[in-house]
């Protein structure tokens, strides 16, 4: 009887340390999966980028995703925001509902082209803008916010959404076009604090445009963090168990 327990017991530490062997090794395998389709992303990426701008400089360094819009006339660099009718040209000024800019010369874009009334949206990248001097002259640096003209921007001078960074100068009369690194988010600049905060209190209930090269991203980093921490967990258990 003794014996056949031990048989038993012998089986079950086989069967045990059996299984456990195939479960490391398929969650390695699936984290060195998460891990090379990450990488080549990224590589395909920086390629992409330094490929591009060396080849043409008048292409876009982002991606567009077609959208409808039902203004009329659209142009490359306006800025377009969303609206409860539907995506239209900014015409608030700091706009916390702005999307992206238009832009047709994207190093890569989405579905949705040849569609009626569609036009290529980049909201991440560097691309052209149309930008007036209504809020002062714009130098290199400067955050770039949307403005009362119709999907043109300005120099951002308090707090509020902006579109992105100025890669370019502008003093001219009339509507020109610039380099901006987009990265649409809400600044805090140096003004009064009552200011500050009548702006927070105007877009407490507002959400920010994820741009999907972003939420790609948190989803690969979220992934790979969960998948390290149950890694590590089962480890600990594993090591506990034997030592009982």
């Amino acid at each position: 009887m003794i014996i056949l327990v031990n048989k038993i017991n012998d089986v079950k530490r086989f069967l045990f340390s059996h299984l456990t062997n195939i479960f490391h090794k398929t969650i390695i395998k699936f984290m060195m999966k998460i891990l090379k389709i990450s990488l080549n992303f990224f590589i395909f990426y920086i390629f992409l980028t330094i490929f591009t701008f060396r080849a043409n400089a008048a292409v876009s360094l982002s991606f567009s995703n077609y959208l409808p819009i039902i203004d009329k006339n659209v142009s490359d660099g306006q800025i377009i925001t969303a609206t409860d009718k539907g995506n239209t040209l900014s015409r608030q000024e700091y706009d916390p509902k702005v999307i992206g800019v238009v832009s047709s010369t994207s190093a890569i874009v989405f579905n949705g082209e040849g569609e009626t009334n569609t036009y290529p949206i980049v909201s991440t990248g560097r691309t052209a803008v149309k930008v007036s001097t209504i809020n002062g002259a714009i130098k290199v640096g400067d955050f770039i916010t949307t403005s009362k003209q119709p999907g043109i921007g300005m120099k951002a001078t308090r707090t509020g959404y902006i579109i992105g960074t100025a890669l370019e100068s502008y003093n001219g009369k009339s509507i020109g076009k610039i380099q901006v690194s987009l990265n649409i988010r809400y600044v805090t600049l140096n003004v009064k604090l009552a200011n500050n905060l009548l702006e927070i209190l105007k877009i407490s209930s507002l959400a920010t445009y994820e741009e999907p090269l972003t939420v790609f991203k948190y989803f690969i980093s979220a992934l790979i963090v969960f998948a390290s921490f149950f890694f590590v967990l089962f480890c600990l258990w594993q090591s506990r168990r034997q030592r009982n």
